[in-house]
């Protein structure tokens, strides 16, 4: 007697690339440790040329509102990819603007800028879950 066993199969349909296209670390899309939303965020990120600013309401889509975007930015702030600290003018010592720095691959503590990493250290001890992207 013969069995049929049906077994699942899947398709990729690829394209040529031979423009538009981004080359991404599989380190980074296979990180487990990333959630789809922040991993989503990430590729979009480095999918722009290296001057693009970032701006939340660029990041929100229809289905994602800002509240879930700045979920998955601090997800990535949490995880090393990305690091955001406040640049101050000389003169009045006021904030100027906020840089912002993005990675493929996390970065090592000693590439941590000391203010994130201060406010890092302190938000991960007093309130890790209410941290926020101004």
């Amino acid at each position: 007697m013969e069995t049929n066993i049906k077994t699942d199969s899947t398709v990729i349909k690829r394209v040529v690339k031979e423009a538009k296209y981004a080359q991404i670390d599989n380190d980074l899309i296979n990180n487990r440790e990333l959630s789809f939303k922040a991993l989503g965020i990430m590729t979009y990120i480095l999918s722009k040329p290296d001057d693009w600013q970032i701006y939340i309401s660029d990041l929100c889509r229809d289905k994602d509102g800002e509240k879930s975007v700045r979920a998955g930015l601090n997800e990535l702030k949490d995880k090393k990819y990305m690091q955001r600290y406040r640049v101050y003018d000389m003169d009045t010592g006021k904030v100027h603007h906020w840089e912002t720095l993005v990675s493929e691959t996390p970065f090592e503590d000693s590439e941590i800028i000391s203010s994130v990493k201060s406010s890092l250290n302190e938000e991960i001890t007093h309130s890790p879950h209410n941290r926020t992207v101004e």
